[in-house]
């Protein structure tokens, strides 16, 4: 099993490598080590702010189905996005990435680049499209009775009026 490597700057914000495995040997830490402070360690350093940019959390997002609360995933991905730290440009570009195979990635392939690229306008026309409409039948409304001198026009009229 090879060794892994964590890098971390010390107090005096010098790079220094750290074997995870149990299995390194003092020749291999120390010639990471050694590794660590030649003129390789700018790339290194940028392999590493790469990793954590782009490395999932250990947090996984589901991709959107079409089925699924639209509001509730929303909140979800830019919950994600947020933990990634991604700048609102990074967050519509991997929109995409996280709408399942079929009406929603059809959907996306509609939108124009203007939408593409606004988080707001992207949102938009996501909850344009996927969110299920609240209230289209609310079951109180069958408690209601018309009143014994109540006209019909008066009962109906209360009934519109009825949020």
């Amino acid at each position: 099993m090879k060794p892994y490597f964590l890098l971390y700057y010390s107090k005096t914000r010098q790079p220094v490598t750290t074997p995870t495995s149990t299995e390194s040997t003092a020749s291999t830490a120390s010639s990471t080590v050694s590794t660590a402070s030649t003129a390789s360690t700018p790339a290194v350093v940028q392999v590493i702010r790469e990793v954590s940019v782009n490395m999932p959390s250990g947090i996984n997002l589901n991709n959107y189905d079409g089925k699924s609360s639209a509001s509730q995933w929303w909140g979800y991905f830019i919950r994600w996005t947020l933990i990634q730290k991604m700048c609102e440009q990074q967050q519509c570009n991997s929109f995409p990435f996280f709408m399942a195979d079929g009406i929603p990635k059809q959907w996306f392939a509609t939108l124009s680049e203007t939408v593409h690229n606004s988080l707001q306008l992207l949102k938009d026309e996501f909850f344009k499209r996927f969110e299920k409409s609240q209230g289209l039948f609310d079951v109180n409304i069958l408690q209601l009775k018309q009143g014994q001198n109540e006209r019909v026009d008066e009962f109906m009229a209360r009934l519109q009026k009825k949020p």
